[in-house]
């Protein structure tokens, strides 16, 4: 009624703004709620393709890995003693420092998921020490010096305060870079 009392500048005027508010209710309520949600799903779906990138990595490795686990086999065996935990390594450092003569004065474990870290004070003499690290290389392959630091305790004498780091890797390693 009303519609039809207005000049026909004013009736198109009228169409093209409701044409203008349904696109602008359009864009508002349904295009832009849906944008975000395509670049959710768009993020999601890189992140999945990241993952599947690493696990086709992970699987290319898998040949190589089996080929290091049969390297590391005869070394495995060949150790009497693997060490896998704080108290193992405690008794064995305590039975090398018994047949040395070696007196360890402090015994500081800090472990981890993949190895023990351990900081240790000894006194002895450096006959003492040699023979203390010959008898704990039974964890050849699987122990890793950090620092050894010797030092005289007294001039003119032959005992020596020992500090040690090292890491006993709770698996096996062949040294240097092919870990």
């Amino acid at each position: 009624m009303m519609f039809s009392k207005l000049s026909r500048r004013e009736r198109i005027l009228l169409i093209i703004l409701a044409i203008i508010g349904v696109v602008a209710l359009y864009y508002y309520f349904l295009f832009l709620p849906m944008a975000d949600k395509i670049a959710l799903l768009e993020d999601e779906r890189l992140f999945k393709e990241n993952q599947v990138n690493q696990f086709l990595i992970i699987i290319g490795r898998i040949p190589q890995m089996e080929a290091r686990y049969e390297e590391l086999k005869p070394v495995r065996n060949k150790i009497a003693n693997m060490v896998s935990t704080v108290d193992g390594l405690l008794h064995i450092l305590e039975n090398a420092s018994a047949k040395s003569g070696i007196e360890i004065t402090s015994f500081i474990p800090d472990e981890r998921e993949e190895y023990i870290q351990v900081n240790m004070l000894a006194d002895g003499s450096y006959e003492e020490l040699i023979l203390f690290l010959d008898d704990i290389d039974s964890l050849r392959g699987q122990i890793e010096f950090k620092k050894i630091i010797v030092a005289r305790k007294n001039e003119g004498d032959d005992s020596l305060n020992i500090n040690g780091t090292f890491i006993i890797h709770k698996d096996l390693f062949l040294g240097g870079d092919q870990r």
